[in-house]
């Protein structure tokens, strides 16, 4: 950032000081990108998940087991989902238990 400023001030030019204010606006479109691909991500497993098309706690477990991806980043997307039990418990819940369960924003 003082990089910029003294560039500017050396250069008596604005254009180091406007990449400088586009970094605050590419952060938040960044943000908000993310926060949608979550989203989608979110509704595409549990839209198979009312469909029982998928196990959550299977599902969790196998990427759990993926050793390359980041830990903190799949813990935090995981815990966006419902949580289910075990593979017993899960396997009986109805479709419009979890319809309702599904339509919770985490």
């Amino acid at each position: 950032m003082s990089t910029a400023v003294g560039w500017a001030a050396v250069t008596r030019t604005f254009l180091p000081l406007a990449g400088l204010l586009l970094l605050f606006p590419a952060y938040g479109l960044f943000l908000i990108l993310d926060a949608k691909l979550l989203s989608d991500w979110r509704y595409r497993l549990l839209d198979a998940w009312v469909k029982k098309e998928i196990e959550l706690r299977s599902f969790c477990e196998a990427v759990r087991a993926i050793p390359t991806l980041p830990k903190e980043t799949l813990q935090s997307m995981l815990a966006t989902l419902p949580s289910v039990g075990d593979l017993p418990t899960e396997q009986p819940i109805s479709s419009s238990i979890r319809e309702a369960t599904a339509a919770e924003r985490p």
